[in-house]
């Protein structure tokens, strides 16, 4: 049973939320100015692309504090697809990798339900998650499988229940 406090925490706590949803949704990226003459074309891509896609995952994320799987699931995966569009439209404007996206990346594959999708997910943690640590893209890979299973077999209901189980990137470094 909740009582009046925790209530009101809560209340709280969504009313907060909704706040930081609100800035987040209108958020732009400032005006570029003279930086568009020093930088090359494709890193003002890369850039652009970093700016949508963490703004997208943090919107994403913000769902997710609010609707567990199977709860405003279609919105959920609009900013999925729109995650992963944006990385494909980047990738393919380039002919580069979007850099430097690892959040955004974990944050819109969590949500793939489809079994073909998800193993190219998974094939796609080594271009988006941490390129330089392969221990990180091993404990990625592990973190989606496990999520994903967890949330097929209806144990995990929200994904910040799974995240906050014995970090695997943790567990995988040898001290």
């Amino acid at each position: 049973m909740v009582d009046n406090t925790e209530t009101a925490s809560l209340v709280y706590l969504y009313k907060k939320l909704d706040e930081v949803r609100v800035a987040v949704e209108t958020w732009q990226p400032p005006p570029l100015g003279d930086i568009t003459y020093q930088v090359k074309t494709v890193d003002m891509v890369n850039l652009l692309a970093q700016a949508r896609v963490y703004r997208l995952a943090a919107l994403l994320i913000i769902h997710r504090l609010q609707y567990p799987f199977g709860q405003q699931d279609s919105q959920a995966n609009i900013w999925s697809n729109e995650i992963m569009k944006e990385f494909e439209l980047a990738d393919w404007a380039t002919k580069q990798t979007t850099r430097c996206v690892t959040m955004p990346y974990i944050v819109a594959a969590i949500e793939i339900q489809d079994f073909r999708s998800r193993l190219k997910a998974l094939e796609n943690v080594d271009k988006y998650v941490d390129k330089f640590t392969p221990t990180v893209q091993r404990a990625a890979k592990r973190f989606l499988s496990r999520i994903w299973l967890e949330r097929d077999d209806k144990i995990t209901y929200y994904w910040f229940q799974s995240v906050s189980k014995p970090c695997p990137i943790l567990k995988s470094f040898e001290f």
